[in-house]
């Protein structure tokens, strides 16, 4: 299925053309996503998603995205993109289920909805956490992934050791961090405190964190 075969109109925004505005590298990194589990009909949820440029991608790639965001005009906005998707033929688009949730909170959201899986193949926070007040409320974020396996994030305001001494502070030392892109060279992603951002991978080991 790569490259893409999609048709547009003249209204409508192809998938290569959402895909387009984001960055070499998290369009690389979305790629290897889909890649790795478009055969397996993975699931994955979108935490913070915004209009839903990344899940868009995703979800023609074959997998089951679930994506929530705060505000009410970024999940209009996705439901609007799921829409005209489904108008134009893409039946696959009517299994993208989008939500309105606080990053701190999703967990209790997510149990509401008893359709939503337990678990995840992976989680997707790609520039979000930015937006938290405080350490506390980022290691909310990182305890919950303790119950739903891997989580990428994207960090341009927290440094890597920042990350890290969160992460293993919330999950354990046992916890899994690893740095799979570099984003030194990336405006998503600017230099802070003389360190590199990058898409970061955290994996809890079951029961062991």
């Amino acid at each position: 299925m790569w490259p893409l075969p999609i048709e547009c109109n003249q209204k409508f925004s192809s998938v290569e053309k959402r895909l387009d505005q984001r960055s070499p590298i998290i369009k690389k990194f979305l790629l290897d996503l889909a890649k790795k589990y478009e055969t397996a009909g993975g699931s994955l949820l979108d935490v913070a998603g915004g209009p839903g440029k990344d899940a868009v991608f995703l979800v023609h790639a074959g997998l089951r995205v679930f994506s929530s965001d705060l505000s009410d005009v970024m999940v209009d906005e996705q439901r609007k993109c799921k829409q005209e998707f489904v108008d134009n033929g893409y039946k696959q688009f009517e299994n993208w289920s989008i939500f309105k949730a606080n990053m701190i909170d999703i967990d209790t959201v997510i149990d509401s909805h008893k359709e939503f899986p337990a678990q995840y193949d992976t989680i997707l926070c790609l520039g979000a956490i930015m937006f938290l007040s405080s350490n506390i409320d980022v290691k909310l974020v990182f305890y919950f992934l303790r119950f739903r396996n891997s989580l990428y994030i994207t960090c341009p305001v927290f440094t890597r050791n920042e990350i890290t001494s969160l992460a293993k502070s919330t999950l354990g030392e046992n916890c899994k961090i690893q740095v799979f892109h570099d984003l030194k060279d990336e405006s998503e992603c600017p230099l802070d405190h003389g360190e590199t951002s990058g898409i970061i991978n955290l994996t809890t080991i079951p029961f062991a964190c």
